[in-house]
């Protein structure tokens, strides 16, 4: 016990933070962190210090420093652990080491060189490995749950009012100098804090994450983001988001028509907040001959030349193993991912691997929402489903499955407390 709860009768002494709890508190709050600052300060300096070379090279610095401690925490924790490795921990680990050997052994037979993109590629299997077994092998507690929650909680305030102060600063000089600017603010890093206030049923604050996703224009986290509003409304029940996913699709049926009547009627300003991403998705529905390039940002030729990596059917069942890449146009830099999370897996992997590893995934997802459903379930497994739902989405159209270490931990953490007993659910 605490000195100072002994000196204080009557008070209990808070919990010590194990080991583990500790890395995971320190890599998810400097991940969160950066989630929230990261795009601002670079919206900063792409409007106002755009001459400030050093800050960029400072916000890289952060990065590696981030990726670093994440790999090496997570390898010390899985080193210095003493806990026996549960039936859901072994098997997870029994598919990661059957992606790395075919990972290395589809590289071995194509001949990869040992470069940036086989770097890159086995640091994305690092991440998911280490990050997933901090969350699984940590003693949980219910202590150890409010303590995750306390940090999402700080951590969507400020991701929700730098995301806020940055969306400002892109309109306050749009207007100021007049600037043609249009910088894609990210939205993905939303996602958390609208499950988190989800949760809750703070709809005020749900509102306006949801309002900041939207005004981004981003349709990957727009979609995740509405998955997290049926799950919220159904609380996670099949059956009662029936009615929302009627009266969404007869939204989306009847969007193009929408859409035309709000823009042609000159109800909003297209140069507005509002006006902007209405009209990128206006001319989208409108326009047959648009730019498919624009219209998928560029998702369309990372599909296209990936596809002719994939040569025969040696490549489709085992993968292009670590060390694959392909040249944008006009880039003589190589790129070793695409923004689709799934289809990384199957470039990598192949089938034989990217199926197994999207099932485990999946299925796991699956317990953990079962899971969340009981009545005594810990209120930090329900809120981890609720962002599952939104993440597992948008990663169709962006490279997070690969790299967030957050979701992994979060991940990790949900299987365990979907696999407690009736007795361990504190």
């Amino acid at each position: 016990m605490h000195e100072a709860a002994l000196a204080r009768p009557g008070v209990a002494a808070r919990p010590r933070a194990s080991f583990g709890l500790k890395i995971i508190l320190i890599v998810m709050a400097l991940s969160l962190t950066w989630d929230a600052i990261g795009d601002f300060v670079y919206l900063v300096r792409i409007t106002l210090w755009s001459g400030v070379a050093q800050l960029y090279a400072v916000m890289n610095a952060v990065s590696i420093a981030l990726m670093v401690l994440t790999v090496a925490g997570g390898f010390l924790y899985t080193m210095l652990s003493t806990r026996p490795i549960s039936t859901n921990q072994a098997v997870a680990n029994l598919g990661f080491f059957y992606l790395l050997a075919i990972g290395i052994a589809s590289a071995l037979v194509h001949h990869n060189h040992f470069g940036r993109p086989f770097i890159g590629q086995l640091y994305y299997w690092v991440t998911m490995f280490l990050s997933l077994n901090i969350g699984m092998g940590v003693q949980w507690s219910r202590a150890a749950s409010v303590r995750v929650e306390k940090l999402i909680a700080r951590a969507s305030w400020m991701i929700v009012a730098f995301g806020a102060a940055g969306y400002l600063a892109i309109e306050g000089f749009r207007r100021i100098y007049g600037a043609e600017l249009w910088a894609g603010y990210p939205a993905e890093q939303f996602l958390l804090p609208l499950a988190h206030y989800g949760r809750q049923r703070r709809w005020k604050m749900m509102m306006l994450t949801f309002a900041l996703i939207v005004i981004t224009g981003k349709r990957g986290p727009l979609a995740g983001a509405v998955v997290i509003l049926l799950f919220v409304v159904s609380r996670g029940r099949v059956l009662l988001a029936i009615v929302p996913v009627v009266l969404l699709a007869i939204f989306v049926a009847n969007g193009a028509v929408i859409l035309h009547d709000v823009v042609e009627s000159g109800w909003i300003d297209p140069e507005s907040v509002v006006g902007r991403p209405l009209m990128k998705w206006y001319l989208m529905s409108e326009n047959v001959d648009i730019d498919v390039t624009q219209a998928t940002a560029g998702r369309n030729i990372e599909i296209g030349e990936t596809m002719k990596l994939m040569e025969s059917s040696t490549e489709w069942v085992m993968g292009r193993g670590y060390g694959w890449f392909f040249f944008w146009p006009s880039d003589p830099d190589p790129y070793h991912y695409v923004h689709l999370s799934y289809w990384n897996y199957i470039v990598t992997y192949g089938l034989v691997g990217a199926i197994p590893m999207i099932l485990l995934i999946f299925t796991g997802g699956f317990r953990c929402w079962r899971a969340s459903l009981h009545p005594a379930a810990d209120p930090l497994l329900r809120e981890i489903v609720i962002f599952m739902a939104g993440f597992l989405t948008v990663s169709l159209s962006a490279n997070l499955l690969s790299i967030y270490v957050v979701f992994w931990i979060l991940f990790g953490i949900g299987l365990q407390l979907a696999s407690a007993t009736p007795k361990e659910r504190w």
